[in-house]
């Protein structure tokens, strides 16, 4: 059981398809990866899953995804 919830949330949280990258926390606060990374280079990674500044979230939940023309993650 624990094994298909895991699954699931995997699946609700984009593991499979590559539209988002994380998920924005509010308005305000930058877009954050479902697993961060544990080495170095991962966390490293991680800096680069922000939202950005000039496209803030219209609310919470939306997800982030790179925009080519400002070269940034922005919230959809």
């Amino acid at each position: 059981m624990k094994l298909i919830s895991s699954l699931v949330l995997f699946l609700l949280c984009g593991g499979v398809s590559a539209s988002h990258e994380g998920w924005c926390k509010s308005k305000e606060s930058t877009c954050v990866l479902t697993n961060p990374g544990k080495t170095e280079a991962e966390k490293k990674e991680f800096d680069k899953y922000k939202c950005h500044r000039n496209y803030p979230c219209e609310e919470e939940g939306h997800p982030c995804s790179f925009d080519k023309s400002s070269k940034g993650y922005v919230c959809q």
